[in-house]
């Protein structure tokens, strides 16, 4: 939860995106519906990205919450368009020790 208010509080103030990892679709599903419902009311919008979701790595967003390929593929295509370092102020990569099971 600590993460979570830093990178609000980034987000908020610096008026830059955040991109939010975590390592399997069910915990991404979890945690953008979990930060829409809390980002609503300050107009922060919330995208999720994962292998099956709706959403396109090129859509508009304030908070991308991605599994680690996505977050792979987003990350490579802000690079591609030279916009990571301006657009993105936060990375967070949550549940880490999940990732080599």
């Amino acid at each position: 939860i600590v993460s979570e208010i830093l990178m609000l509080r980034r987000v908020a103030s610096l008026k830059k995106r955040a991109i939010f990892v975590l390592p399997y679709v069910s915990i991404v599903v979890e945690k953008m519906r979990y930060l829409q419902a809390i980002c609503q009311r300050a107009q922060l919008n919330v995208k999720g990205f994962y292998g099956g979701s709706l959403d396109g790595i090129k859509e508009k967003f304030d908070i991308a919450v991605c599994t680690i390929e996505k977050a792979n593929s987003l990350v490579n295509l802000l690079i591609e368009e030279g916009a990571l370092a301006d657009t993105v102020c936060t990375l967070v990569v949550d549940e880490l020790h999940l990732v080599g099971d």
